[in-house]
């Protein structure tokens, strides 16, 4: 059922990007919001390990890179409770408090986006690339991001979690995402920095490049078509270069 679901979504995609639109926007640049515009895991890691240690959860990056990179609070804190030995009881309560602090990691302070990311977008930009964002923030942590971030002003599209049938990373946020745009997924590059986040745009029918965090560079990346350690614009070319 669910590659059912996933090749109808393309199939819309596809159809929509038919639609007369901007003749000029032929290509999209898509990537994750809070992981390859900024250093989310690091803000979520610091974020879920001081919200564990008022319970004496301990929380080493090696653990929060097996269990926390994509499942849900209430998936993985069974997992850190047991663990540490801890009842799951209060697992609920734990779960909110989790996310509050993970809202406020994004919402207070200063958030700086990725150096090489704005030099990718201003080339995106002469170029006249439809770009879009991917995200499992909540809609008003996204946009407050987003905003921060200064993509909020730069026409940039943005697909939640929720708004998506089977969440994120999964085929279907990704092409969510193209269908939104108006972008054949077969005309899209991606930034992703998992390796589940690649495998779903690749699963879309998209170009991949890897970009990994310090919580994942340990992953199997095989199957992408760049895996690098920074952004640039040289990388951009090099991906549309592949579509054409």
């Amino acid at each position: 059922m669910r590659d059912q679901s996933v090749q109808a979504r393309q199939k819309r995609a596809e159809q929509k990007a038919k639609e007369p639109t901007d003749p000029a926007r032929e290509f999209g640049l898509l990537f994750e919001l809070e992981y390859v515009s900024t250093k989310g895991r690091q803000r979520q890691y610091k974020a879920l390990k001081a919200a564990l240690e008022q319970r004496d959860i301990p929380l080493a990056p090696c653990t929060y890179s097996r269990y926390c990179l994509h499942d849900s609070v209430e998936k993985f804190l069974p997992h850190l409770s047991k663990a540490a030995g801890k009842q799951r009881a209060s697992c609920q309560k734990l779960s909110d408090e989790i996310r509050v602090a993970v809202r406020k990691s994004f919402s207070d302070g200063d958030v700086h986006i990725d150096e090489g990311l704005a030099v990718i977008l201003k080339a995106a930009e002469k170029m006249n690339l439809a770009v879009g964002v991917v995200t499992s923030l909540d809609r008003d942590t996204a946009d407050g991001l987003m905003a921060k971030l200064k993509l909020a002003d730069r026409g940039i599209g943005l697909v939640c979690v929720s708004d998506c049938e089977h969440g994120f990373p999964a085929p279907d946020a990704w092409l969510r995402l193209a269908l939104h745009l108006g972008i054949s997924p077969k005309r899209c590059v991606t930034l992703a920095s998992s390796s589940m986040s690649c495998r779903a745009a690749l699963a879309a029918g998209m170009r991949c490049a890897a970009v990994p965090d310090d919580f994942t560079a340990f992953e199997d990346f095989s199957g992408t078509d760049y895996i690098v350690e920074r952004q640039t614009e040289s990388l951009l070319r090099d991906l549309l270069a592949l579509l054409k």
